[in-house]
């Protein structure tokens, strides 16, 4: 079984369980109540045990039927969790960036935070520059660097 159809199997499953019908269920899903009922049936073979005891109005769930719930929503949530993270590292910024700041200000607030963000980026980068002197952005050093900090009162 491919993992969105697994995904999928797990959510129908949960919400007969919550919902405590096929009907209901099939109005949270693009589906008939006879389709749910033929998928949780599919399931229950895979699983080897019936998750539902059925009657003409309601179904609730077996012993293990609530066994099996308590793992299918962490392997639900952890499968949202394995794409979200997977969806945010393939949007993750990589490279070399070059940051130029003073000294007291670099080592206390910039370090730390570079630091963290290197662990969170792996494929990230960072040359920090600590100086205290004067740089003119619009003179050689310009293209050096890709951000500049600098604090104090502007010269006109």
């Amino acid at each position: 079984m491919n993992p969105d159809a697994l995904t999928q199997q797990l959510s129908l499953f949960l919400d007969v369980l919550e919902s405590g019908s096929f009907s209901a269920a099939a109005r949270r899903h693009p589906l008939t109540p006879s389709a749910v009922a033929r998928r949780i049936d599919t399931l229950e073979s895979a699983v080897g045990s019936r998750l539902f005891v059925r009657s003409t109005h309601a179904v609730r769930a077996t012993p293990a039927g609530n066994a099996f719930a308590e793992r299918a929503r962490r392997i639900v949530e952890e499968l949202r969790l394995a794409r979200a993270e997977a969806v945010s590292l393939s949007n993750a910024p990589e490279g070399l960036i070059r940051i130029d700041a003073p000294s007291a200000f670099g080592r206390r607030h910039l370090a730390p935070a570079i630091a963290d963000f290197l662990v969170a980026y792996p494929g990230s980068d960072c040359a920090l520059r600590l100086i205290d002197s004067f740089v003119d952005l619009h003179g050689a050093h310009l293209g050096e660097v890709d951000l500049v900090l600098r604090a104090g009162p502007l010269a006109d």
